[in-house]
C-alpha cells in the first residue's frame, strides 16, 4: 500500500519509509529523512529552517 503524507514536521518526515523532496514541482532527491539529511544540502537546509522555527515557537511560549 503506498500512502501520501504532506507534512512539515520533522518528527513525521523522519516516520516515513520514503521521502521525496520537490523544488519547484520537480522531484529534486527521493530516499529515507536519514539519507536526505547526510546526502542533500537543501533538504538539510529546509529541516533545519523547520526545527528552528519551532524552537523559537517555543522560546516565546507557544507549543
Amino acid at each position: 500500500m503506498t500512502t501520501l503524507v504532506v507534512a512539515s514536521r520533522p518528527s513525521t518526515i523522519a516516520l516515513a519509509d520514503e521521502v521525496v523532496f520537490m523544488v519547484d514541482g520537480t522531484i529534486a532527491a527521493a530516499g529515507t529523512h536519514d539519507e536526505l539529511v547526510r546526502a542533500n544540502d537543501a533538504y538539510r537546509t529546509l529541516i533545519s529552517a523547520f526545527e528552528h522555527d519551532r524552537h523559537d515557537g517555543e522560546d516565546r511560549g507557544h507549543h
